[in-house]
């Protein structure tokens, strides 16, 4: 119990500082620029390509209602080997794109969609459902 105090004493923003600014290798960030993100059944996927070490998925998961017009963007997950190159943020991009083209609007269910990526892109408001 005196742990998990000292623990919660730690203030956020030098949490947060401390673990963004890990090394990130410049190739990586390169590599993770050129890779596409796909679209799979439900999901928007990003995998590196050109190296076979990182095999992981980073995916934005969502719910089509086609009666509504909406998309549920409801689960963003990048594993902690892509972290810190913006594949978050890519894939966002493509669903956000997506609705675009097919004239859905976007529930922004997924913490990092509502209060990360569009307080980075306020241009994407138009695009959010008013429910």
């Amino acid at each position: 119990m005196a742990l998990r105090l000292q623990i919660s004493r730690i203030p956020r923003s030098l949490y947060i500082t401390r673990t963004m600014s890990s090394k990130v290798d410049p190739a990586l960030v390169e590599l993770a620029k050129k890779s596409p993100i796909k679209q799979a059944e439900n999901k928007f996927v990003f995998k590196l390509d050109g190296r076979a070490d990182l095999t992981d998925e980073a995916i934005l998961e969502y719910n089509l209602d086609s009666k509504a017009n909406t998309i549920d963007l409801y689960h963003t997950f990048v594993p902690g080997s892509f972290r810190g190159l913006g594949i978050a943020e890519r894939l966002c991009d493509a669903a956000f794109d997506y609705a675009k083209e097919k004239d859905l609007k976007v529930i922004p269910t997924c913490s990092y969609v509502s209060e990360t990526y569009l307080k980075r892109k306020p241009e994407k408001q138009p695009q959010v459902s008013k429910l």
